[in-house]
This record gives C-alpha cells, structure tokens and sequence, in this order.
C-alpha cells in the first residue's frame, strides 16, 4: 500500500519566474526550482559626473606676484619660497610671475620690475594684459607681511582642485568595477599626499636651527605694544580676578581702548583691529555695556571692534579654533579676548597641569599664526586670597598664572568698590600695583588708596578680634634685631610666633625688606650658606666684618 502523500500548509508554494520562462506552475521539480530568482540588475548608463573645480585663486595670486616684485621684498620672497608652492598651485599667467620671481630669488639674483620681464615669454605677457600689468600689480599689492597668508590660500585652492579632479577619476572607476578597498586605498594615499603638503603639515613647518651668531646679526624689531609697556602684539594676557569684580566690564573696556587707540587704565594703547568672543553674555546685555562704555568714555563704537557672540555655542578649543582661525585668517587683529575661557574647557580639568597647559599651548598657536595677543578672563578661587602672592590666586592649576607673558591680577582692596591692581610681566618692568575703584560703568584708577591694603577675610560673629594689619607689626618686627643682625630663618620663626600664619609672615617680610626696614646679607663658602638680617646699618657693620677680618 502506497504511503499517504505529506499534508502541506494552505499556502500554496508559488515558484518564481525564471527570467524567459513560462510563468508560474505547481511545485515540481528540484529544489533549485523553488529557490527565488533574485530580480535583474538594470544596465541603465551612470551619467559620468564632470569635476566642477574651484576657480584659480587670481586674486590672491595677484596680490603674491605684487609683494614679490615690491622693493624690500627679502622677507617676503623667503616665505613666499618656504610656503612650499609648485606649478599646480600657480596654473595662470600671473602664477607664472610668480614662479619667475622665484627662480631669480633662488638663484640669488634681485627681483623687481627691471629683472623679471627677462623671465617671462610673450605669451605670458600677452595673457597678463600687456608691460604694464606688473606695475599694476605692485600698485595694488598688499603689505609684505600678509603673503603667508596669500600663499597658503593659493595651496588650499591648488588641494582642492587636485582633489576634485582625483574624485572624477575615482567616479570612473567605481562604474567600471573597481573594488571598494582598491578605491578607499587610492583616496587615502590622494589625502595623505595633499595633507602633507599643507603648509601647518609639512616638513619644514619648524624653524631651523641657526647659530647664535647668525640669529644676533639679524635685526629683529620689537612687535607693537598693543597696551603700552603691559602687552605686546603676538604674546598671551590674561586678566584674573574674584566673582563679580566685573572682569567682563573691564576687559570690554580693554577691547574698546585698544579698538580707538584710547588709554585703558590710564595705559596708551595702540590702535588696531579687535576681535571679542563672548561666551557668556546676552547679546542684548553686550550691546547695552559697549554703549554704556563708549558713553562713560565719550567714544562712539569703532568699526575696528569686532564681535564674535558664542553663548550657547561654547564648546572644546580644540573644536572651536579652526573656525576661530578660519575666521580671522588675513584679518590683521591686534588683540582678541575670549571672555570666559573656561567656558573652553569642556571636559578637561581647570586643575590638571596638562589639561590648561594644552589650552595655553592652543591660544598659544593661534597668537603665533595671527600675531594678535590673545588674552582671557580668569576667576580667582572661592574665599579670600589676599594671603596668597598675586600670581597663586588664580584658580585651577597654576599654569594660567605662569604660561601667560602679562598676567593682571585684580584683588578686593579694604574700601570696598575697589581693587589694588598687580601685574607680572615677562617682556616689560612690571608697574607698582596701584589701585581701581569701580565707578559704573569702569574701572578707574584712585591714586589716594594704598594698594597695600587688600581685604581681609571677615571674622564670624563671636569669634576672637581679627588678626592687626601686617603694617601695624612692623614695629614689633623692627624690636626682633634691636642690637645686632640676627639669622633669617631665626628671624623668620619670631615673624610667626609675631603675625600668626605663613602668608602674613611673607607679607610682612616683604614690607620690611621692600621698605628699606631691614636688609638682607648673605654668605657662601665651604659648602656653607649663611644668610642674616638687620638694620642697614647693622648690615654694614656685619659686612666689614665678616669680610674684612
């Protein structure tokens, strides 16, 4: 007896079309006649994609080829031939000018309007518009200083069209079979060739090493003092100081002096071209404080002030200074404030040593590239720091008050509304500390307050009478030598049985010293190093003695 034939689902098992065949039938057959016919592949043609390449940077060629034949052109030309620009950089006849400039450079031979005619065939000539059009182009060239900046335009053009014309190619090759790894593989060796020849990438982007002698033969001038006698153009500033000691109204100030080349603090400033980034404020609350200032200064908002209002956009340095500096390429910014800069840290840690050491080596860069001075707000730590040294009462690590080459502090002085003023200064004597009171809506200087006189931390109700002013025991310090000099580590551990804590004792020797109170003699021989202090006379007594027995 036959066996009963398999019971199948209600879903009749519908074989697909095979491409020619005859339709649909009942299951039969072998598996392979009831396995599904993937769909046909169109061969409908690819439109081939032409490259739409930028056009030649004319004019920033234009205005290379204008510098390059100006008179004193030294400088430019060796960073026109440092910038690392070939012929497909330079592919129109004003490129071809300067190629020619720069063969004559490199043979060591002068370049101007007299020698590069030589250089150039009929057609180039022909092409540029005629003998004149070199004239033309120094007429309207640009100062020497910015053909960096010309140069590196003119290789981002050249990488872009190389590359649009490399992306047709790979287009091409992906509708002819090309695998993906053999493609990915083309592409990446195309951008690691370009991203090699950008300027910031190249090889050569560190200075060479030059001998003493070489490098004292040079005349190097002096950058303009973008604050006069505080700041240089090109270096790092940063202005410190506690919560609410209108750090932003001051460093708006700061922008709009440096912005109409008026006094800031009673500071000259040279005028220039500013950039403030605002991280923190309100646009409506900028524009109310620049209008107040320029009212309280009698100044009407320059053109030379520029703003950039980041609130709501704040995020890493890393992120935000190639913009910053895609931004102001060319732009010639004497000064640019970030105000507050830790709003910049975002992730990194304001007390890691390594984390704001990379932040200033960031702002760092970008004052180097632009040769503005880059300067930023900083808040002091929580409670009083007048105990501290000016430089130590910034908060977080202490790179921000050492990596910086101006570093302003503004401390709570006793009379309140007001702020003794220190500055430490690596390219300039520092200032004696004076003294700010605030007088909406500025800054400005008291010349009848004492800068030696900083706030005092408050004592709580209850507690024992607050500690006497150190210029109240300098008498008692002055009785400690009374006879003869005495040693200092001696002295100084009366000093603390006299003021109570460290920071009062170096405050206190300081005035001492500082004031002509007392004078320090020291002595070194044999492994020994002895150091003692006293009246000035005592000193001297001590001085014949010890060296002239």
């Amino acid at each position: 007896m036959n066996a009963p034939a398999p019971r199948t689902s209600s879903a009749a098992v519908v074989p697909t079309p095979r491409p020619g065949g005859r339709g649909s039938g009942t299951a039969r057959g072998s598996s392979d006649d009831l396995a599904p016919t993937p769909p046909p592949v169109r061969k409908d043609p690819v439109p081939q994609v032409a490259p739409v390449l930028p056009p030649p940077a004319e004019d920033h060629a234009a205005a290379l080829a204008g510098i390059a034949l100006s008179p004193n052109n030294d400088r430019a030309l060796d960073e026109i031939d440092g910038a690392g620009l070939t012929p497909d950089d330079l592919p129109s006849p004003t490129g071809r000018v300067i190629l020619a400039a720069l063969d004559l450079y490199r043979a060591g031979l002068p370049v101007s309007l007299y020698t590069l005619p030589d250089r150039l065939t009929p057609e180039t000539v022909a092409a540029l518009g005629g003998s004149l059009a070199l004239d033309r182009l120094v007429d309207h060239a640009p100062p020497p200083a910015h053909a960096g900046y010309h140069s590196r335009k003119l290789i981002e053009v050249g990488a872009k069209r190389r590359l649009g014309i490399q992306a047709a190619g790979w287009v091409e090759a992906a509708q002819n079979g090309t695998s993906v790894n053999d493609l990915m593989s083309a592409m990446r060796s195309a951008l690691d060739a370009e991203t090699a020849r950008l300027p910031a990438n190249r090889s050569g982007a560190f200075p060479a090493i030059i001998s003493a002698a070489t490098f004292m033969a040079e005349d190097i001038e002096a950058p303009p003092e973008v604050v006069r006698g505080v700041m240089h153009a090109g270096s790092k500033a940063v202005y410190g100081g506690p919560s609410k000691a209108v750090k932003t109204w001051t460093l708006m100030d700061l922008c709009l002096s440096v912005a109409s080349g008026a006094p800031w603090l009673d500071f000259q400033t040279t005028a220039g071209r500013v950039l403030y980034v605002n991280f923190e404020l309100q646009s409506f609350a900028v524009q109310r404080r620049l209008r107040a200032i320029g009212n309280a200064r009698r100044l009407d908002v320059p053109a030379n002030l520029h703003l950039w209002n980041l609130r709501g956009h704040a995020c890493p340095l890393p992120r935000l200074l190639p913009e910053l500096r895609r931004q102001i390429e060319g732009e010639g910014y004497v000064l640019i404030v970030l105000d507050p800069v830790y709003k910049t840290l975002a992730g990194r840690d304001e007390n890691s040593a390594g984390d704001i050491g990379a932040v200033c080596n960031e702002l760092e860069a970008v004052s180097v590239q632009t040769g503005a001075t880059v300067a930023f707000g900083a808040h002091f730590t929580k409670g009083n720091a007048s105990g501290k040294e000016a430089i130590d009462r910034i908060s977080g690590s202490g790179v921000w008050a050492r990596d910086p080459d101006s570093i302003i502090v503004a401390t709570p002085h006793e009379t309140e509304g007001a702020f003794t003023v220190e500055m430490t200064l690596r390219n300039f004597p520092p200032p004696a500390p004076f003294v700010v009171r605030w007088d909406f809506p500025l800054m400005r200087r008291d010349s009848e307050l004492d800068p030696r006189r900083l706030r005092q931390p408050q004592r709580r109700a209850g507690s024992a009478p607050g500690r006497p002013d150190v210029a109240e025991l300098v008498d008692g310090a002055l009785a400690l030598v009374k006879g003869n000099a005495v040693n200092v580590a001696h002295f100084r551990g009366k000093l603390h049985k006299l003021a109570g804590t460290q920071a009062r004792v170096r405050e206190l020797y300081n005035v001492l010293v500082g004031d002509g109170h007392l004078e320090e003699l020291h002595a070194r021989g044999r492994g020994r190093h002895d150091a003692w202090i006293g009246t000035p006379d005592q000193i001297n007594e001590l001085r014949q003695r010890t060296f002239h027995e």
